[in-house]
């Protein structure tokens, strides 16, 4: 897990470490500052902790995503961000990604887990001072409140999240890591992209697909190997014993947002 700040900015938007000198994040969250005025933090658990960090020095994004993409072009709203500083791997193991073939269509229904500093409500004014950590469900892309969830396509994008609302993604949240455990070993499966308010009932999240977006960033980002899981028959497990922090290397909070559903709609970003 990292946290993407910028000078002034105690947290703009969440990641995941996916090599040495590569971090991934949501494109929406990489246009507010140039590149060298972004930072990666690795290993905080505390929203006001500096502990590792590395200033930016190229932003490879998709060339349909923009700053200005709206409608079906929002598939494309990713980010991989080039660290100046390699992380020392060694103490922070970059999370493994859950390639094209691993199969997430059939496990629909099955847990899946996020991670993030985001606002605890759409009225709140601080972002949450310890690393939040919610159980949410893996969905059938086809269900309606997908649908209306403004889902625009099912091969490049995940739903999740809880119908009977009471927790979910919230502002600045963008970016986050969406994992699945499969046997001992998580996979990051998700980028959190954007959400129709925070924790709503029948309003789940919207996530990039990573596996979908592994060979353009093999092709496009140099020297960059990544970790990916294996084989075809990788599949997801419903499963919360394991403890995350043994694969992200970060204590993560247990406590998950309890938030009112009384509230209106909020669209993730930089808040």
């Amino acid at each position: 897990m990292i946290s993407l700040r910028a000078k002034g900015y105690p947290h703009l938007c969440g990641g995941a470490l996916i090599h040495s000198k590569y971090a991934l994040t949501a494109g929406h969250c990489t246009y507010q500052f140039l590149p060298s005025q972004y930072e990666v933090h690795v290993g905080t658990h505390y929203i006001n902790e500096t502990n590792l960090f590395s200033p930016v020095t190229r932003i490879y994004r998709h060339p349909l995503y923009t700053s200005t993409t709206e409608g079906a072009l929002r598939v494309y709203d990713y980010a991989v961000l080039e660290l100046a500083n390699p992380v020392d791997t060694k103490k922070f193991n970059p999370i493994c990604l859950a390639n094209s073939s691993m199969t997430l269509d059939s496990n629909f229904n099955t847990n899946v887990t996020t991670l993030g500093w985001g606002f605890q409500s759409e009225n709140a004014t601080e972002l949450a001072y310890a690393l939040q950590q919610i159980t949410i469900k893996l969905l059938n892309p086809s269900i309606s409140e997908c649908q209306t969830s403004f889902l625009l396509n099912e091969s490049l994008q995940l739903c999740a999240g809880t119908l009977e609302g009471g927790q979910g993604t919230c502002g600045s949240d963008s970016g986050g890591p969406l994992m699945a455990i499969s046997g001992d070993q998580w996979y990051l499966i998700g980028l959190t992209s954007y959400a129709w308010g925070c924790g709503l009932p029948s309003s789940p999240t919207i996530f990039l697909r990573v596996g979908a977006y592994i060979e353009w960033m093999r092709v496009n980002v140099p020297d960059l190997f990544l970790i990916t899981s294996s084989t075809s028959t990788s599949t997801i497990s419903s499963s919360t014993t394991s403890t995350i922090s043994d694969f992200t290397y970060q204590t993560t909070a247990t406590n998950p947002r309890n938030l009112d559903p009384d509230r209106g709609p909020l669209i993730l970003g930089i808040v």
